[in-house]
């Protein structure tokens, strides 16, 4: 064991940190039980439900940053309201990751609020853990790790006050370390607040952008005084290839097509999944896509299924460009949700029986420009309509076949999707750095909470 380090009932922590339970350090209080149907928008009094806690909440529950559920005055009785520096933590949830969430309350100034089901309300007894790191207790591996342990249930996992009262957390001897810790995790913090905030601006303009570019009207209602200014705009943001009037781009030069005159949709792979799906890849398998492999427009490669060649026809096998389609869904939401296929290494690539894919035969389409066509709002608004009035969220492919979308020439088409393809890349490149930051900021916590890198 390193020096300085000594051996504790949860793992290894500095000489001179301490160790205390739960019920050491915070006082539990009362909460209130109320459900979420009895709750309002605009009355007096907050209420922290535990499902905010679990979707809108990461360390702190910030009174500035999230709006929370109310309840009438004459419901909070007895129950104590909350302060800033108080800590909740979530006594249930559907997984392991969720167990035992809890956030710090932060930012309460004038607010009234309460906490309310499934949850604990916790209070510094003796102001031995600082405000600002007790939003990070329970990202503290050694705290998790317990947690999990102590965490009952079959479809819903849950810790009970005696388990809660138990857990030991590890913890810098001196408040001014602490507060350091906080302090170092939360500047982290905010720079991915930012990028995510970047992001969200940049695929904002894009998803604007995308309506104009793929609409010949917009075209038409530039002037050349606009066009040149939008060029030149375009150019200074390093994009070069912006159409114009005189390369062919207003509405006489577009046709109407109906996207089975470019190529055909494809209905998936049947299958029975005792007899004919794998646990892994084999010389006699496809991998197999579901409605989970499609996220955010783009095709997860991972998390699929295998499935025996002899289901899969020829047609069924995806090929480069190939658009994936979920036909059908519990959700209607999800119906018609799209991806273009890459096709990464030589393995074989199919698709179930509620996923489709539509396959471009034409050689005066530009794969691009029809895939951003199935991102378009004409796009999802046809799907909605089909789909209107109806018990059953299916589509057929000959639905997605007599979709009509405008078709320019295809010089044309690979310039807008140069445009919109040059927006994607600088969006995917925010996206890896996103991913870098957080990669950084959980060593930053994993380091800093077991005292593996001290701030004093």
């Amino acid at each position: 064991m390193l020096k300085d380090f000594k051996n504790t009932e949860v793992g290894v922590i500095p000489n001179d940190w301490l160790l205390i339970s739960y019920d050491e350090a915070f006082d539990f209080l009362t909460t209130a039980t109320y459900s979420r149907a009895q709750l309002t928008e605009n009355d007096e009094i907050g209420y922290v439900h535990y499902g905010d806690i679990h979707t809108k909440c990461l360390h702190f529950i910030d009174l500035d940053k999230i709006n929370l559920p109310t309840i009438r005055r004459e419901l909070q009785k007895n129950y104590p309201l909350i302060k800033d520096g108080d800590v909740i933590v979530v006594d249930a949830s559907e997984d392991y990751e969720g167990v035992g969430k809890s956030v710090e309350v932060r930012n309460l100034k004038n607010r009234k609020a309460i906490s309310g089901l499934h949850t604990f309300l916790l209070r510094n007894k003796n102001e031995t853990i600082a405000n600002g790191f007790k939003g990070y207790i329970q990202s503290n591996e050694l705290v998790k790790k317990q947690m999990d342990t102590l965490a009952t249930g079959l479809k819903v996992y849950g810790v009970s006050k005696t388990n809660l009262k138990k857990i030991l957390i590890p913890l810098p001897p001196t408040r001014a370390e602490q507060t350091a810790i906080a302090l170092a995790l939360s500047e982290a913090e905010g720079l991915i607040t930012q990028l995510e905030k970047l992001i969200a601006k940049k695929q904002n303009i894009k998803q604007g952008a995308m309506q104009k570019c793929l609409n010949p009207d917009f075209w038409d209602s530039l002037d050349d005084h606009d066009l040149h200014n939008a060029k030149k705009s375009e150019k200074s943001n390093n994009q070069k290839n912006l159409p114009d009037r005189q390369a062919g781009h207003s509405s006489e030069k577009w046709e109407v097509k109906k996207l089975g005159e470019i190529g055909e949709c494809i209905r998936g792979v049947s299958y029975n999944g005792e007899r004919d799906l794998f646990p892994f890849d084999t010389d006699k398998t496809n991998r197999l896509f579901r409605a989970n492999n499609i996220q955010e427009c783009k095709i997860i490669y991972t998390d699929v299924q295998y499935v025996h060649n002899a289901r899969v026809k020829p047609t069924q096998q995806m090929q480069a460009n190939d658009i994936l389609i979920c036909m059908a869904n519990g959700s209607k939401v999800l119906v018609g949700k799209a991806a273009k296929f890459k096709q990464l290494d030589s393995i074989k690539y199919t698709f179930g029986a509620f996923m489709g894919c539509f396959r471009i035969h034409s050689k005066d389409a530009d794969s691009d420009f029809i895939f951003y066509n199935f991102l378009s709002y004409n796009y999802r608004s046809y799907i909605e309509m089909l789909l209107s009035g109806s018990s059953i969220n299916n589509l057929k492919p000959s639905d997605i076949e007599s979709i009509q979308i405008p078709f320019p020439k295809k010089e044309i088409q690979t310039n807008i999707s140069k445009i919109l393809s040059d927006m994607d890349t600088e969006i995917e490149s925010l996206e890896k750095k996103l991913e870098k930051y957080k990669m950084i900021k959980q060593g930053m916590m994993q380091n800093l909470l077991t005292g593996k890198i001290r701030l004093v």
